[in-house]
């Protein structure tokens, strides 16, 4: 019982604390010295006892309400000329019939010339409609991915006493949501099965920069809630996504001494190094078959990217296409015929493709000048999102755009602030 008042009385603490670091740091002309003593404060408070370990999963009911103040902007802007380039020969076709309008999750950060609001996640239609924060409680939350089966959405929140981020799931139709019993949560990724999420546990984010510490990789169950060890693993993990047809995951790594490299591993803890030589990778990508994976590397310099595909069937390693520009973020359509990808234009700015890889015929997406990234497919094929961030210092963030292929067209849904860390899409009905 008395354990149970002193978690409560540190929450309590710890929440207060949050919420009154911005008057503290106001009160005196170097902000450093007002951080330093709002956290010498909360030391000495927290030194005086001990914060119960968490065992179980925390239960509790998130309402989503339209957030009000503020609010991001909705507005249109014209798309740029979709004319095809030197290997196109016609825009791509799709199917007509009246489109679903499927709902993305995506994270606004906190501008740095602001304290509006924290950094949270926030759901919109692909119409920029029905806009609304997705739970008020925790505060700060992140990362957000919808299940296969897009009943849920899993993310995670930022514990307001030991500043580690934990891993919440969500029940979206009634906002129930559990905790994972886990204090320091990396990255994570659903199974297909939408019932097993694959996650990494790290060290303690007051010594994550300081030591190389590598990363355990746990499996956890939502209908009992009994984290398992998967692999503890000598790297550390960058990244992980889920197979799409089958309970494996592939695993972005991170050696000591800087080199990356790709793991698959299975709901066994079997595991496959799908590069023993170590390779410089970004980013990541599963074909819908389940059995080819993109990746960008660099091509015999650090001065120009290619697109790189693995085939498990053989092991067999290609690159996909080659351009006079670095290429990077590929991510195949639903169908597994389009792919969408980045080119770095001139050295200065990136740019949005779509390849028809049974043609080949090739069509930019976004304006030059734009700066456009991290492009999404949403789960029928008909949109692509991604964001675009036109201001060089980043003051007002990036804004969320959706390029339907329906009709060729594209729209700034949200107008600024939005993080690119990721965007998701709830797999439609």
């Amino acid at each position: 019982m008395l354990k149970d008042e002193l978690s409560r009385v540190i929450i309590v603490f710890g929440v207060f604390a949050e919420r009154s670091l911005r008057t503290v740091i106001s009160l005196f002309p170097h902000k450093r010295i007002g951080f330093i003593i709002l956290l010498i404060s909360f030391s000495l408070v927290i030194g005086c006892t001990s914060i119960p370990t968490m065992h179980t999963p925390i239960r509790m009911t998130a309402t989503r309400t339209n957030y009000n103040t503020p609010t991001p902007t909705v507005s249109a802007i014209s798309p740029p000329s979709l004319k095809p380039d030197s290997t196109s020969t016609a825009l791509i076709q799709l199917s007509t019939a009246v489109p679903y309008l499927p709902g993305l999750a995506f994270q606004l950060e906190t501008s740095p010339f602001s304290n509006e609001i924290e950094d949270a996640i926030f759901t919109i239609r692909s119409d920029g409609t029905e806009l609304s924060r997705l739970v008020e409680e925790p505060r700060e939350t992140f990362y957000p991915k919808w299940s296969p089966d897009g009943r849920r959405i899993a993310f995670l929140g930022l514990n307001p006493i030991s500043f580690n981020y934990q891993l919440y799931i969500m029940e979206y139709e009634t906002g129930e949501i559990n905790i994972v019993p886990t204090d320091h949560v990396g990255y994570f990724a659903w199974a297909t099965d939408s019932r097993m999420i694959a996650y990494s546990e790290e060290v303690d984010s007051l010594y994550y920069y300081q030591n190389f510490t590598p990363s355990k990789i746990n499996l956890i169950d939502i209908f009992d809630f009994q984290p398992q060890l998967l692999y503890e693993a000598p790297w550390r993990v960058l990244d992980i996504e889920g197979s799409p047809t089958g309970n494996s995951f592939l695993v972005l790594s991170s050696l000591q001494d800087g080199p990356r490299s790709l793991y698959l591993i299975d709901l066994d803890g079997n595991i496959i190094d799908l590069m023993p030589e170590g390779d410089i990778i970004r980013y990541m990508a599963w074909h819908p078959n389940g059995r080819q994976i993109a990746y960008s590397s660099y091509e015999n310099s650090i001065e120009k990217t290619v697109i790189r595909v693995i085939d498990l069937n053989d092991m067999d390693e290609y690159v996909l296409f080659s351009t006079e520009e670095s290429t990077s973020e590929p991510l195949w359509s639903p169908s597994g015929d389009l792919i969408a990808y980045n080119r770095f234009h001139d050295s200065v700015s990136y740019i949005v493709y779509i390849t028809d890889l049974r043609s080949g015929n090739t069509w930019p997406i976004s304006g030059r000048g734009d700066n456009c990234h991290t492009p999404l497919w949403s789960s029928d094929g008909n949109y692509l999102a991604f964001v675009c961030n036109t201001d060089n210092f980043q003051e007002n963030g990036s804004r969320l755009i959706v390029y339907s292929l329906l009709d060729q067209t594209m729209k700034t849904i949200v107008a600024d602030r939005v993080s690119s860390n990721r965007i998701s899409w709830q797999p439609g009905p």
